[in-house]
C-alpha cells in the first residue's frame, strides 16, 4: 500500500458515506469540506496557520450568532439552538480546533490514551457534530456514538499511515541493500 493507495482508500470511504447520506448529503459534504480546510492549517506557514485557525474560531462563533461569512459556514444549518445544543456544537468545534492546536505544536502521541484523545478531538468531534446536526439529538448519546465512529475512522487512518511507513522503510532498505 502506498500513500496514494491510502489517500484513495480514505477518499472512497468518504465517497461511500456521501453516497448513502440521502437528505443529509449536503450537510456531510459541507462538514467534510470544513474538516479538510481545518486539516490543511498545520501544513501552512506557522504564523499564517495560527491566524487562519483564529479566523475559523471567530467564524464559527459568527455562524452560531447567525452572522456567518464563509460559504461553508453559510451552508451549515441555521436555527435557534437551545443553550444546551449550542454548547454541544461549540464543544465539537472547540475539540476539533484543539486537535489543530496540537498539530501546530508538533504533538506526537506517545501513549494509547494520548492517541485516542487526539483521535477523539480530530475525527470524533466531526463525527459527533455530523450526527448531532443530522439528527437533532443532544449529548450524551450523540457524543458516545460520535466518539466510537471517530475512533474507527481515526484508527483506520493510523493503520493506513503505518502501512505506508512500513512500505517506505522496506523500499529504503531495499535501495540500501542494492548499493
Amino acid at each position: 500500500m502506498t500513500a496514494t493507495t491510502s489517500s484513495t482508500a480514505l477518499a472512497l470511504d468518504a465517497s461511500l458515506a456521501l453516497e448513502f447520506a440521502g437528505e443529509h448529503r449536503d450537510l456531510l459534504q459541507t462538514l467534510a469540506a470544513l474538516d479538510a480546510d481545518f486539516s490543511e492549517i498545520p501544513r501552512l506557514d506557522h504564523a499564517v496557520a495560527h491566524t487562519k485557525l483564529q479566523w475559523w474560531r471567530e467564524e464559527i462563533a459568527r455562524w452560531l450568532a447567525g452572522a456567518a461569512r464563509h460559504p461553508l459556514t453559510i451552508a451549515l444549518p441555521k436555527g435557534a439552538y437551545s443553550p444546551r445544543r449550542q454548547a454541544h456544537v461549540e464543544a465539537c468545534f472547540r475539540a476539533r480546533f484543539q486537535a489543530v492546536d496540537l498539530e501546530l505544536i508538533g504533538f506526537a502521541p506517545t501513549t494509547r490514551e494520548e492517541a485516542l484523545t487526539l483521535i477523539d478531538r480530530r475525527e470524533g468531534s466531526l463525527a459527533t457534530l455530523s450526527v448531532s446536526l443530522m439528527t437533532g439529538l443532544e449529548d450524551p448519546p450523540v457524543t458516545a456514538f460520535g466518539r466510537q465512529l471517530g475512533r474507527a475512522r481515526g484508527l483506520r487512518t493510523c493503520l493506513l499511515g503505518a502501512f505506508d511507513s512500513l512500505e517506505e522503510i522496506a523500499h529504503l532498505v531495499q535501495v540500501e541493500n542494492n548499493r
